[in-house]
């Protein structure tokens, strides 16, 4: 399944693409002065939560499956989409209510392909299977280190 993450970023680019256009279209409301085309929602707070946010769920999947590296994660992006929301809002380029609900529906989008990969490659390994059996490191959150085999004296 090593082709799953670059096939969920394909389809998520087409799909957020043309959902959020549909919803421009669908619910036309006027935006700030100065942008005053469809706004709803704020497709650049949308797509910082969703990208970024499997872009760590990946990257979480592959190399760690702590629980602890998952908040952090979550936390970056939450940071990294707040920013972006924040700065839409200050710059006038949306209301609020367009950045709150860039945030829902990136949240949407990325619940659903987030379950999406878990249906098609199971949850995520654990830490212990990550440290392959070695009960020291496991209580010391390292990884294990498997010994070298000794050469043979000749």
């Amino acid at each position: 399944f090593k082709w799953l993450p670059a096939f969920a970023f394909i389809v998520l680019t087409v799909l957020q693409r043309y959902l959020t256009h549909f919803i421009h279209l669908a619910a036309h409301r006027v935006g700030p002065p100065g942008f005053l085309h469809g706004v709803f929602p704020s497709g650049g707070s949308e797509r910082t939560v969703v990208f970024f946010g499997l872009i760590a769920y990946f990257l979480w999947r592959e190399f760690s499956g702590r629980r602890v590296t998952a908040i952090w994660a979550g936390a970056a992006v939450t940071a990294l989409a707040f920013n972006e929301g924040y700065s839409r809002w200050y710059l006038g380029m949306h209301w609020t209510t367009d950045v709150l609900s860039g945030w829902f529906y990136g949240f949407l989008l990325l619940a659903l392909f987030i379950l999406a990969t878990r249906v098609i490659m199971g949850p995520a390994r654990t830490p212990d299977e990550f440290r392959a059996g070695d009960p020291e490191a496991a209580r010391l959150g390292q990884p294990a280190v498997t010994p070298r085999a000794e050469p043979a004296n000749q």
